[in-house]
């Protein structure tokens, strides 16, 4: 090797050694830039309405019922509920056409809104009837009944009833109950009442079965009806039917109540140009 090409391999190694020094400052250098710069925004996540417990169909929807949820981007479709676009309070009222189970997203498709085609059919309970009875503030515990809750169903009527040894005609009152655990679906032509506010209306629409439905529209017929509201289930414990009890005017008031008539039988006894009467037990003594 001579001396040119020795020079000439000192050379090239002294251009790599400083081409691979610059270059490494290079790279601490754009390494401490990015050190100091803040991490990019990540994209806002979009939600959407779900479920937040299993919604059985016919279920009326309550803001307690939807939630918002995260939901991935590529995962979305146009009939999901966004946030921004809608709000619970746009289906509170809504009854759910078919089954929501926990975290599956709402859609339109899936619940029908009051006043749309269908809707009291989707209310009911499958097998179940809808029938509407008429109110009074007195017969509808003041306005105070509610959509969903449970009640009794009252009847009082008048009735001719026939008394004492001549068969005298008197008017005689009374009241029975007829249907109890009746699930009450509208009050008037509201479904739900979002403020819990008293709803004094003219009818309640309450979910019987048919025989029940036939029950009603012959206790309509008979007198007035009056609508007695149950109380609020707890959780795990089955309801109790109520007896059907029976209540005669003269079951509260002593004064339409009359002295029992003595059942004994009244002869009379001749004893020569006498005769006297009195109670077969007396006049045999």
């Amino acid at each position: 090797m001579n001396f040119r090409t020795l020079l000439l391999a000192v050379a090239a190694l002294s251009c790599a050694a400083l081409t691979g020094w610059l270059v490494n400052g290079w790279l601490d250098r754009q390494r401490a830039h990015m050190a100091g710069q803040p991490a990019p925004a990540a994209a806002p996540e979009l939600e959407i309405l779900v479920a937040r417990k299993p919604l059985g169909a016919g279920t009326i929807l309550q803001p307690g019922h939807l939630e918002w949820r995260a939901w991935p981007r590529g995962g979305l479709i146009p009939a999901y509920a966004l946030k921004g676009s809608k709000t619970p309070a746009d289906f509170t009222g809504s009854v759910v056409r078919r089954g929501l189970a926990t975290g599956e997203p709402l859609t339109a498709e899936r619940v029908v809104k009051p006043g749309e085609g269908g809707f009291l059919a989707a209310v009911l309970t499958p097998g179940m009837r809808a029938v509407s009875v008429p109110l009074k503030a007195d017969t509808g515990v003041s306005g105070l009944v509610l959509p969903g809750d449970r009640v009794d169903l009252i009847v009082t009527h008048q009735m001719n009833e026939k008394v004492g040894a001549e068969n005298e005609r008197v008017l005689r009152r009374g009241s029975e109950t007829v249907l109890s655990d009746l699930r009450v679906i509208a009050i008037g032509q509201k479904t739900h009442d979002e403020k819990g506010q008293a709803m004094v209306a003219k009818t309640a629409t309450l979910e019987v079965t048919s025989r029940q439905a036939e029950v009603v529209a012959l206790a309509v017929e008979l007198g007035k009806i009056s609508l007695s509201l149950r109380s609020l289930v707890v959780d795990g414990a089955a309801p109790q039917a109520a007896a059907m009890t029976l209540t005669r005017d003269t079951d509260i008031s002593r004064m339409l109540r009359r002295p029992q008539q003595s059942t004994e039988q009244v002869v009379q006894v001749l004893r020569g140009q006498s005769a006297r009467s009195g109670g077969l037990l007396g006049a045999l003594k």
